[in-house]
């Protein structure tokens, strides 16, 4: 399936807006689809079951997850996009460097990620233990004074 309008940033592009309707109508012909599917734009990230017209209107409000490069949750199989990957990886065999440059790279990006959700988590546990200890503060306060 190609998936070049994925690329297209103006999404009232024909083009897009064609893409679009194509992953719908090919997404809903899954055997296992009851009327809705994963909305795979960029907010929803395949975490929420919606009905055709609701992902349609997220597509082309919000666009596609760039993440999302092989449907696995929409029925592709992911052994097309392997053959593809190993032929891609086998063109760039000559040049090793562009290759563990690209996994440099997105070792990085799964650092800085990592980073951020420990950074997340540590800012949330401080929050909770900082509003408890207000909370049991006040409390004690409001008890001495009775």
């Amino acid at each position: 399936m190609d998936k070049k309008w994925l690329n297209i940033n103006n999404k009232a592009d024909q083009v897009y807006i064609k893409g679009v309707d194509g992953f719908l109508e090919w997404a809903y012909s899954q055997p296992r689809v009851n009327g809705m599917i994963r909305c795979p734009c960029k907010l929803c990230v395949n975490t929420k079951f919606k009905h055709r017209n609701k992902v349609r209107r997220d597509l082309l409000k919000k666009g596609f997850w760039e993440s999302y490069t092989v449907w696995d949750m929409h029925g592709e199989l992911r052994s097309v996009q392997d053959k593809k990957i190993v032929a891609k990886v086998e063109d760039c065999s000559s040049n090793k460097k562009d290759i563990s440059d690209i996994n440099v790279k997105k070792f990085n990006e799964s650092i800085d990620s990592l980073y951020a959700w420990v950074y997340f988590i540590f800012l949330m546990v401080a929050v909770g233990f900082w509003s408890w200890s207000l909370l049991l503060s006040s409390m004690v306060a409001r008890r001495n004074h009775i």
